[in-house]
C-alpha cells in the first residue's frame, strides 16, 4: 500500500477511515475560517456515537468564551479500535478525548499516567495531552452521577446501593459514591474478571446473580447499556424496591427509559443519563481547557 494512503494510523483506502480524516479536516478548516490560526480538537469517541450530547453542550461554551478548541464526535470501529485510536492521538492538534461506550477500558493502555479516579475505576472517560506530549487519563462519570444525585436531593452518606454493571461508567460511579461516604455497594456484572477487580479495589460486594428483591437498598443504579434499545430487558425490577429508594439510570437517550418508567410507577425518585451528563459537563470542560492551555504553553 502506498504511503499516500496512510495518515497518522488511518488507512485512507478504507472509507470509514477516510471519513474520520475528512471530519477532522472539516473541523479544522471551519475553525480557521472564523479566524482561529491554531485550532485544537477534542474528540468524542465511541460506538455508537449518535446518542452523545457533550459536543452540542460544550462547543457553544468554547465558542462563547473565545477558546481555540472544538469537540468533534467520531464513531470508531470496534474491531480495529486500537490502531485507529492510537493514530488519532498522534495528531498534534488533538489535545483531549472524551470516551464513551465501549472504549472506556480499552483506552487505558494509551495513557502514560492516571489520576486517582481512573486508577480506582480501572477505566477512563477523559484523556488530556500534557505539556510534554504524554497522555493522562481521568474518570469523570462518577463526578457527574454524584453531582446529579445531590442536586436531586439524595445524600449518599451512610446509604447502601445496588448497581447493575461494572464497566467504565459503573466503575466510575462506584468510586465517586464510596469516596463520598456511601456505606456499601452490592453489584452484579457477568464479566468475572472486571467485577473482581472492582470489588477488590473498593471493598464492595460482587453478587454472583442479581438480587431477586431490592428492598434492602437506598439507591438503585443501572450502569449497563440496557435501555438504549426499546426492547431491551430491564436490568432489575424496581417494583421490589422500597418506595423511599432512589434510582439512577446512566442511559441518556432515550431520556425516559423503560426502567425510569417502572421507577415512576413504583413511586421512586429518579435521575437519568442526561442529568448525569449535565453534572459532569463542567468537569469535562475544565479538562479540555487545561489540555488546550498546556499545549499552547508547550508550543505544540
Amino acid at each position: 500500500m502506498g504511503r499516500e494512503n496512510k495518515m497518522n494510523g488511518l488507512d485512507l483506502s478504507q472509507a470509514s477511515h477516510r471519513a474520520i480524516a475528512d471530519r477532522l479536516e472539516s473541523a479544522r478548516q471551519s475553525m480557521k475560517a472564523t479566524g482561529i490560526d491554531r485550532p485544537f480538537l477534542a474528540l468524542m469517541v465511541g460506538n455508537p456515537i449518535a446518542q452523545v450530547k457533550a459536543p452540542a453542550m460544550l462547543n457553544p461554551r468554547f465558542e462563547d468564551e473565545g477558546l481555540p478548541v472544538r469537540m468533534v464526535s467520531v464513531e470508531l470501529p470496534v474491531e480495529d479500535f486500537g490502531g485507529v485510536y492510537g493514530g488519532l492521538l498522534t495528531f498534534p492538534d488533538v489535545v483531549a478525548t472524551v470516551i464513551t461506550v465501549p472504549f472506556k477500558v480499552p483506552v487505558l493502555k494509551f495513557c502514560q499516567s492516571l489520576d486517582r479516579s481512573a486508577e480506582l475505576a480501572g477505566a477512563v472517560n477523559l484523556m488530556m495531552r500534557t505539556k510534554d506530549g504524554s497522555w493522562v487519563g481521568s474518570m469523570k462519570d462518577g463526578d457527574g452521577f454524584l453531582t446529579a444525585l445531590k442536586k436531586a436531593g439524595f445524600d449518599p452518606i451512610g446509604r447502601r446501593a445496588y448497581m447493575a454493571g461494572a464497566g467504565g461508567a459503573g466503575s466510575g460511579i462506584a468510586v465517586a459514591l464510596i469516596l463520598a461516604g456511601l456505606a456499601g455497594i452490592d453489584f452484579h456484572d457477568p464479566n468475572q474478571e472486571k467485577a473482581t477487580r472492582l470489588a477488590e479495589a473498593l471493598g464492595i460486594t460482587r453478587l454472583a446473580e442479581p438480587p431477586s428483591n431490592l428492598n434492602g437498598y437506598d439507591l438503585l443504579i443501572n450502569a449497563t447499556p440496557l435501555g438504549l434499545k426499546e426492547n431491551d430487558p430491564l436490568p432489575f425490577d424496581p417494583s421490589t424496591a422500597r418506595q423511599s429508594a432512589f434510582l439512577g439510570d446512566v442511559i441518556a437517550e432515550p431520556e425516559r427509559t423503560r426502567l425510569r418508567g417502572a421507577a415512576v410507577q413504583r413511586g421512586l425518585k429518579n435521575i437519568g443519563g442526561m442529568e448525569m451528563l449535565k453534572g459532569q459537563i463542567d468537569a469535562l470542560y475544565r479538562g479540555v481547557v487545561k489540555a488546550v492551555e498546556d499545549n499552547m504553553a508547550g508550543g505544540r
